[in-house]
């Protein structure tokens, strides 16, 4: 079948597809970023094999059928998980697997559509302005990717890139940059990736810089990385500053109440 005639049969169960432009996201962070199909019995066939499992549940591109919890309630996740066990994949479908032909087709569709909801949800909940974030293809497959990533990392990086656009707004505002300066704004993005606690993330921001170069002939200017470096260092002095200056005036004030009260 053509993608439009997935589109309808997935339209003729009452769901409501992704855009085009995230669908088309979504997809090269499930061909690049994100595994295949995965069963809780797979494990206990062979538990040495799959011990870095864990307790996840079933999952197919990432989305796991119990931890994944509300997202799978809706339409889309309800039909998902239909068809995955239309194909019997439970007992069929391979460790990895991610599916063929009209199925993947279908999958993808809902998949993408299943994180449009978290990603329209966690920018309004953030304020993330989509109006950037829509029409820079390398700027969405960062925050589609962050919505897998999950709402505790959309949260934080929201916050740094919210200020950094902040900080360009005023600039624009008042005449001293006539755009957004979206070099900046991907290497604030990426960035964040760079620089976080959690080393899985960390080792995906170069895949990701790699997905940028592949898909849309972007490389980030090295000098446009190194500013946001700078900047990221800059107001984390700040905060160490501030931090010092909190801590060392609560002490001042505690001193000065003790021998008050002598």
């Amino acid at each position: 079948m053509t993608h439009e005639q997935i589109e309808q049969s997935v339209r003729s169960f009452g769901v409501t597809p992704a855009p085009s432009k995230f669908q088309k996201v979504t997809q090269i962070v499930i061909d690049n970023l994100e595994g295949g199909y995965y069963h809780p019995n797979m494990q206990a066939a062979d538990p040495k094999k799959f011990a870095i499992m864990g307790k996840s549940g079933e999952t197919m591109y990432g989305i796991d059928r119990v931890a994944g919890g509300k997202i799978n309630e809706t339409k889309a996740g309800k039909l998902f998980w239909l068809l995955i066990d239309s194909q019997q994949a439970s007992t069929k479908w391979k460790y990895g697997y991610k599916a063929e032909g009209d199925t993947a087709a279908q999958l993808k569709i809902l998949a993408a559509t299943i994180i449009y909801d978290v990603y329209v949800r966690l920018c309004k909940q953030f304020g993330i302005d989509r109006n950037i974030v829509d029409n820079d293809d390398c700027l969405l497959v960062h925050w589609c990717y962050a919505c897998w990533n999950g709402s505790g990392h959309f949260q934080k990086w929201a916050k740094q890139f919210n200020t950094e656009v902040s900080r360009q707004k005023s600039l624009i505002s008042g005449g001293k940059q006539k755009d957004y300066d979206y070099d900046l704004l991907r290497a604030c993005a990426l960035n964040t990736r760079k620089t976080d606690g959690t080393q899985a993330i960390r080792d995906r921001a170069d895949r990701i810089s790699g997905i940028w170069k592949k898909y849309f002939n972007y490389t980030l200017p090295t000098t446009a990385l190194a500013t946001a470096q700078k900047m990221q260092k800059s107001k984390l002095w700040l905060w160490l500053l501030l931090g010092g200056v909190i801590i060392g005036g609560g002490i001042g004030i505690y001193v000065w109440r003790k021998k008050t009260k002598r």
